[in-house]
């Protein structure tokens, strides 16, 4: 007689119990809970999550930290509000975790560099290519063909 495979019952998870976990990788979820990643996943599609959330909660927690943390004196009215605005938004990530506010929020890249703009006063940008630019591009960085510089074209 062959061996049945699965047939064992498996622990259900309440919705409380995996949203207190999105902090952490799928892989480290799984061994903490004492199941395999493929059960975990079956569970969580029981719950109507799609997908894990753990990147989307880490990249609001990284913007966190870089908004409390005083490396640029930024403008405070600006950068409260924007932290307090983050953080409501992973809040509502961890109830729904199929939302796409995180994608609203942006990137850290361009948060650091705003927090940087504003504490500066800068009023625009530097331009690439204009005055005294090393990198011999001529054109603010706008390649040109031999031809149509000659005007052939």
């Amino acid at each position: 007689m062959p061996k049945k495979r699965g047939g064992g019952q498996s622990k259900s998870l309440t919705l409380e119990e995996l949203s207190a976990n999105y902090h952490l990788p799928i892989n480290d979820v799984a061994a903490k809970l004492g199941l395999c990643v493929t059960v975990l996943k079956q569970r969580c599609r029981e719950h109507g999550i799609t997908r894990w959330p753990y990147r989307k909660v880490k990249k609001l927690d990284n913007i966190i930290n870089a908004l409390e943390t005083p490396a640029v004196e930024a403008s405070v009215a600006d950068s409260t509000r924007r932290l307090e605005s983050i953080k409501k938004t992973r809040e509502g990530l961890i109830t729904d975790p199929n939302s796409k506010a995180h994608l609203r929020v942006g990137k850290l890249k361009a948060a650091r560099k705003r927090a940087g703009f504003l504490a500066r006063g800068d009023p625009g940008r530097e331009v690439r290519g204009e005055g005294g630019s090393e990198s011999g591009g001529g054109a603010g960085g706008i390649r040109v063909s031999a031809a149509a510089a000659s005007g052939g074209l």
